[in-house]
């Protein structure tokens, strides 16, 4: 997990909304709140793991 949120802060000047004005409509038509990447990947990898789509290193190993 560190692995994909280490190379998710590297890269993630290029995922971020370069422009306010989408930012704030949906802000303040939907209610969107953005929250730091590593929070949203971190949540995404639980959800993953408890939906058994994703497999630790030591379970494909067997260790």
């Amino acid at each position: 997990m560190f692995v994909v949120i280490h190379l998710a802060e590297r890269f993630s000047g290029a995922t971020r909304v370069s422009s306010k004005k989408p930012q704030n409509k949906a802000t303040r038509e939907l209610g969107w709140r953005p929250r730091p990447l590593r929070q949203s990947l971190t949540d995404a990898l639980q959800w993953f793991k408890r939906a058994r789509l994703l497999r630790s290193r030591t379970e494909l190993t067997g260790g």
